[in-house]
């Protein structure tokens, strides 16, 4: 069984745009340290001259870290790596790899064809994407409600590409794409409890505990207070029969509550 990846895309390219669209456009999957030409520009002229060379010249990975080192590029030694690149090139034939276009999660496949390479020509550079994983295939999934709360929750912090260490997330990621039956090898109460925990997303827990407190409590969600700027709270609820208002705030974490 294979790995399910999450890839970032926000790198530094010229106009200031992630590079899911080019990523999309040219059957990628991509990220920066590309080596551009506003890397080095505070070298002087002949180092200038000789890193665009020697950039033109790269064929594999351990040519990449010659030039990045010899030139101390990204602040790099003979000891330092660069994390993403190096996770870049152990993605594998058969993986899947998440990615966000404008709200909207593309799944793609790592091919038989698909290979870890440095591309350095000028739309690569201008979007800061020269480290590439070549022939992948991007299919449409939708917005957030579409995927798992594990995918959802893999872009809030982290790498620029990071493994999404789930259970059945490679599964799930072969039914998304090809419309394979999603089989549970295992089915005790436990191991389904997590897996459901695994499938909702931070805006999935605020609706359960909104409707939670309807159902028992006969809260009512007034939409209007859900807001972004209320760092304190989700929303305001009120209990129409007496009036009172309550003020949930939701995290996802494992713990016990008592209500």
């Amino acid at each position: 069984m294979g790995s399910v990846w999450r890839l970032q895309t926000r790198t530094d390219s010229s106009s200031g745009e992630k590079i899911s669209k080019y990523c999309l456009d040219n059957d990628v999957a991509a990220l920066g340290w590309s080596i551009k030409d506003d890397h080095i520009k505070h070298y002087n002229p002949e180092a200038i001259i000789e890193i665009q060379e020697k950039r033109n010249q790269i064929e594999n990975i351990d040519q990449y870290y010659d030039v990045i080192r010899t030139y101390g590029l990204y602040g790099m030694n003979q000891k330092k790596r660069l994390v993403a690149v190096d996770m870049l090139s152990e993605v594998e034939k058969g993986d899947y790899i998440w990615m966000r276009d404008n709200g909207i999660y593309y799944l793609g496949r790592v091919n038989e064809d698909s290979n870890f390479t440095y591309n350095c020509d000028k739309d690569a550079l201008d979007f800061d994407a020269a480290n590439q994983i070549t022939g992948i295939k991007w299919e449409r999934i939708g917005d957030e409600s579409q995927v798992p709360g594990a995918v959802a929750t893999a872009f809030i912090r982290g790498r620029t590409i990071q493994r999404i260490n789930k259970d059945y997330m490679f599964e799930y990621a072969e039914y998304a794409f090809w419309g394979k039956p999603l089989v549970l090898e295992k089915s005790n109460e436990e191991f389904l409890q997590q897996l459901f925990y695994d499938c909702l997303s931070p805006n999935d827990c605020e609706d359960l505990v909104c409707l939670y407190l309807y159902d028992r409590k006969g809260y009512v969600t007034i939409p209007s207070t859900n807001k972004i700027a209320t760092e304190l709270y989700e929303c305001v609820l009120v209990n129409p029969e007496n009036g009172m208002l309550a003020y949930p705030q939701v995290k996802k974490r494992e713990c016990s509550l008592r209500f």
